[in-house]
């Protein structure tokens, strides 16, 4: 405004909006992942290992069954508020790859239900966290694992894929973000991620034409 007015020198100029610089995501390394969910079982260790292949919380919960090809999750619709949306948080559905080590998590009683994935004890899907986020502080504790929230588990899958080579457009379509977003937000090198480089069953559907990065 000062400047506009061709006030010289601008009163102004010496300020500087100080900005919160946020905190640094501790990811986890795959020994961190492997020993908590070594902890869960039945619906509790299907839940984290999907968080783990890159889903938001709410998309988790609104999986169906038909929303399973054996090989993909189609993720078009989210809990969140308590209430079921038909869309995702960007409003674009997508298909995320279940790596081969997640998919024997999902064999749950659900499936004969043909409804939703994770049921309450209603029988119906769930409205809210709740349960799961107890879970996952309880097998902190006894894996002797400093605390992260879920959220925690979608960066390490971010990192994961940009660690074993995969192509960021390819990384980005999973996650549901533009490559730009995927980049400035989620990307992080971990070298035990890039030991671990198992192209063919860990990370992109096999019909998908992407091939790693060199």
């Amino acid at each position: 405004m000062f400047d506009h007015m061709e006030i010289n020198p601008n009163p102004v100029t010496p300020i500087r909006i100080k900005t919160k610089q946020k905190e640094a995501v501790e990811r986890y390394t795959p020994q961190e992942r492997d020993a908590l969910l070594a902890l869960l079982q039945g619906p509790d260790l299907a839940y984290f290992s999907l968080m783990f292949c890159g889903l938001r919380s709410g998309e988790v919960l609104g999986l169906r069954w038909s929303d399973w090809d054996g090989e993909t999750m189609l993720v078009e619709r989210q809990i969140t508020r308590r209430r079921l949306v038909n869309s995702t948080k960007t409003s674009y559905r997508r298909k995320v790859f279940i790596p081969s080590w997640v998919r024997p998590s999902l064999n749950l009683e659900s499936r004969f239900s043909a409804s939703y994935i994770f049921l309450n004890q209603h029988g119906n899907h769930h409205k809210d966290t709740d349960h799961f986020n107890d879970a996952w502080r309880a097998v902190h504790k006894r894996a002797r694992i400093r605390y992260r929230i879920p959220y925690t588990c979608r960066h390490t899958r971010a990192a994961e894929l940009l660690s074993a080579n995969i192509p960021p457009a390819a990384a980005a379509k999973q996650m549901g973000h533009s490559v730009e977003m995927f980049l400035r937000v989620y990307s992080e090198w971990i070298e035990d991620y890039a030991a671990v480089n198992n192209f063919d069953t860990d990370y992109l559907p096999t019909n998908s034409g992407a091939t790693p990065s060199v």
